[in-house]
């Protein structure tokens, strides 16, 4: 399956079930000069995602925890908070409070970011100074069966793939091996300057 070693990492995470547990204030917090897809790409169950400005926590050298910030799409006022992840069997106990504090406070815009329901309540940002905004609705994204991937509805807007116009867009995906996937909706959160 697709990401299957990250879901087994957050099943055991969310399960208490570590290889290594540290403490943060054994860490080292640094702002990170390069973007560390990698890391989200190993440590992340969505893997990585855009980086404008990210920050790390090291233990003995090896980075532990990483978070990332890029601007916001539509408002360039507003940062998003895209990843938080720690390496994968390791606890750093403290560790959100600690990168989530220290990575804010360096940030001067507003920051919005969102909790996906499948995975998580989100109090993890209520926790360290967001606050709850909004609850966002149920959407979809396509499962392409033949390459086994996820790809985004935005991109199979009827008006970017050539869809006929007899035809709309859920039926001609089905027609390409294209099938929705729904989510269970999400909540979105603020932390303001």
């Amino acid at each position: 399956a697709q990401r299957k070693p990250q879901i087994i990492s957050f099943i055991k995470s969310k399960m208490g079930i570590f290889e290594k547990r540290i403490y943060a204030k054994d860490t080292v917090f640094a702002e990170l000069a390069d973007g560390q897809y990698s890391f989200f790409e190993e440590n992340h169950i969505q893997g990585k995602s855009k980086i404008h400005r990210n920050f790390g926590l090291f233990h003995d050298n090896e980075l532990v925890a990483c978070v990332s910030y890029a601007k916001h799409h539509r408002d360039s006022s507003k940062y998003t908070l895209n990843r938080l992840a720690f390496k994968s069997g390791v606890q750093v106990v403290g560790g959100a409070g600690k990168i989530l504090k220290r990575s804010l406070s360096l940030i001067d815009d507003d920051v919005i970011t969102w909790s996906d329901n499948r995975y998580s309540t989100g109090n993890i940002y209520t926790q360290n100074g967001f606050i709850f905004d909004a609850d966002i609705p149920v959407d979809y994204c396509y499962f392409d069966k033949n390459r086994k991937i996820i790809v985004s509805k935005q991109s199979q807007q009827k008006n970017k793939v050539g869809c006929p116009d007899n035809m709309t867009e859920k039926e001609f995906c089905e027609s390409r091996g294209l099938f929705r996937l729904w989510d269970c909706g999400k909540k979105r959160f603020v932390h303001s300057k």
